[in-house]
């Protein structure tokens, strides 16, 4: 006699099409939800990188020019109470002219800042080409004497109140001497910050970046200082000694007096090397000037305020 297990047999049958179909279809999806989950957080960590190597390029701009704008402080407050003298001292207070293998830029040396607004201006050393239409920000300060002194560089001495301007060469000449032993010696130093193209490029669009006008053998240089920086906007605050409450704040086009220039505020926009997708494309930017911009840059901004008056 035959006994059939038809239970047995009904389990050894294995799983049909349909519950074959129905598992594939779940395990898809699955797996199209950790791969979009994958992807979206590949972006944001892309994304983040991006904004923090924005935010590090702010920071180390800001460093650089809070740190040469403080450094103007001394020689700023001093000007008003030195009588100049000296071999350049014929030069000093001629225009703001910059030109490429010209030497008069660099021994303005009563011209302890000065900006200029949205234009190169007399700044015929900085390449027009590229220039991005900021603002041209330049310094000037005492620097203590370099070990390897450059002959062509303006060399300033101080005695009580009075100081020799002079190139480094003819530190020996009597006209740039004085006759007492309290005197101190100085590198003057000259720096312009603006904003231009460098030479690379992302899909077709160049890179911007914060530029240095430097002096080399008493001639204006130019070096890229920091990648990505967009906008440089400048506001200074004014006062005037001899009447009270007169503190306001212009832009470079309203200064009477540069010095009654006490303090400076800075606008500062950084922004990606390329244009990301999926991002916000209108965007508009207050502060000292306003942008508005219509494309998939991502973007950071900072604000700098440094005071110079000497109290």
């Amino acid at each position: 006699m035959r006994i059939t297990n038809t239970k047995l047999q009904s389990n050894m049958a294995g799983i049909s099409l349909v519950e074959t179909m129905i598992c594939l279809v779940i395990g898809l999806f699955i797996l199209s939800l950790t791969v979009n989950t994958f992807v979206a957080i590949n972006k944001q960590h892309f994304l983040t990188q991006q904004q923090s190597q924005l935010q590090q390029n702010l920071r180390f701009a800001n460093h650089v020019l809070k740190s040469n704008l403080q450094k103007i402080q001394y020689w700023h407050g001093l000007i008003p109470f030195i009588d100049m003298s000296g071999s350049l001292a014929g030069d000093i207070n001629l225009q703001m002219d910059c030109d490429r293998g010209q030497i008069d830029w660099s021994i303005r040396a009563t011209h302890t800042i000065r900006v200029s607004n949205n234009t190169l201006g007399n700044y015929r050393c900085i390449n027009s080409s590229t220039f991005k239409g900021s603002d041209v920000l330049t310094l000037r300060y005492l620097q203590e004497e370099a070990v390897k002194p450059d002959s062509h560089y303006p060399y300033i001495r101080l005695s009580r109140n009075q100081a020799k301007i002079f190139h480094y060469q003819d530190s020996d000449t009597a006209e740039n001497q004085f006759p007492v032993n309290d005197v101190r010696s100085y590198q003057l130093v000259t720096q312009s910050f603006y904003i231009a193209k460098t030479s690379r490029y992302c899909n077709g669009k160049s890179i911007p970046a914060l530029y240095r006008q430097t002096v080399v053998n008493g001639l204006p240089r130019t070096e890229e200082l920091i990648s990505g920086i967009e906008q440089l906007e400048i506001e200074l605050i004014t006062r005037t000694p001899e009447i009270s409450n007169s503190w306001q704040v212009v832009n470079a086009e309203l200064v009477a007096n540069w010095q009654h220039v006490v303090g400076v505020n800075i606008m500062l926009i950084a922004r990606s090397d390329c244009e990301v997708s999926n991002i916000a494309k209108d965007r508009r930017i207050e502060g000292v000037a306003s942008f508005y911009y219509q494309d998939g840059y991502l973007r950071e901004t900072s604000f700098l305020s440094v005071d110079l008056s000497s109290s």
